[in-house]
């Protein structure tokens, strides 16, 4: 029994060593867990408010996150310098990913200066602003003696500013304005869209032959040093009444547009007072033939 024990215990032995490896087979194992990607902070930079009018503005920004996330990020704006959420007035939207977002403000001050910055709430209730950024509202008059209505905020197609005279041109000095031009000739290219007036106003200027002619009045005129005057389209016409009489800049109750609705009729303006409380600014098709007033328009 002794012999097969030893047996046991020698083949055991030779098992074991067999096994075994080298100094030099030695190795330490370290699990290390796969690093977790950090998310990179979300930015928001502020671009050029445009839209310009004497009560609202469209402020613009981009914002950079990455997709599928989402934010609520906004503006703030005041009349002084760095304003903040805490003491002045903001507007938000929803942005989804990196994009460009922009947001209307209809509350502003006629000829006001404001300030404006964006922004974005973390998690943790804190605020991250962009610099600022400072506008005018219109309202004020321009250098051709005019109320300027509209601001681009930048310049684009080589003018930014719109401005309106206040003061109609008439034909002759016994009359009030004058006609539009001729009656039963349509002329093709006139437009209604902004931005339309000054290109409709030289189509005119070319086809009608009549002197009694509105766009022709505003072609000639020179005005406080100002000779690039026009006839505006029934849209520039028609935004530029409705918005300086949200700012309480009334100016004529009736006017020319450059655009026309047939041979003979073209669209005017007027403030319609019948069976409402408030006065509404509309379009109206007028002959050509009748005596309107005529308020010169110009860009720069």
């Amino acid at each position: 029994m002794m012999k097969y024990k030893f047996l046991f215990f020698t083949l055991m032995v030779m098992i074991l060593n067999s096994c075994g490896g080298s100094d030099s087979d030695d190795s330490t194992f370290i699990n290390i867990p796969n690093p977790i990607p950090s998310t990179p902070p979300k930015t928001i930079s502020l671009r050029t408010t445009t839209e310009i009018f004497p009560t609202s503005a469209v402020f613009r920004a981009n914002i950079v996150q990455q997709d599928g996330q989402g934010e609520t990020p906004g503006f703030v704006y005041g009349t002084t310098p760095n304003p903040t959420v805490i003491n002045n007035t903001s507007v938000t939207t929803i942005a989804q990913g990196s994009t460009n977002f922009e947001v209307k403000s209809g509350t502003l001050q006629p000829n006001t200066t404001y300030y404006v910055r964006g922004f974005i709430k973390t998690g943790e209730g804190i605020y991250t602003y962009t610099a600022e950024t400072s506008f005018k509202t219109t309202g004020y008059f321009g250098p051709g003696g005019g109320y300027v209505g509209y601001d681009k905020g930048e310049y684009v197609n080589g003018w930014r500013f719109m401005e309106i005279h206040p003061t109609t041109l008439n034909y002759s000095s016994g009359g009030v304005g004058g006609q539009w031009g001729n009656m039963g000739t349509f002329i093709s290219g006139t437009y209604p869209d902004f931005g339309k007036g000054l290109e409709n106003t030289n189509i005119i200027v070319s086809a009608n032959s009549g002197a009694n002619c509105a766009a022709k009045l505003c072609d000639n005129l020179v005005l406080n040093g100002q000779s690039d005057w026009f006839l505006p389209s029934s849209q520039e016409l028609l935004t530029l009444y409705k918005e300086l009489k949200k700012g309480n800049i009334s100016i004529s109750s009736s006017a020319w547009s450059s655009t026309q609705v047939d041979g003979n009729s073209a669209y005017s303006i007027f403030y319609q007072t019948f069976g409402i409380p408030t006065p509404e600014v509309i379009l109206s098709s007028t002959l050509k033939s009748m005596g309107t007033t005529i308020l010169p328009v110009r860009r720069y």
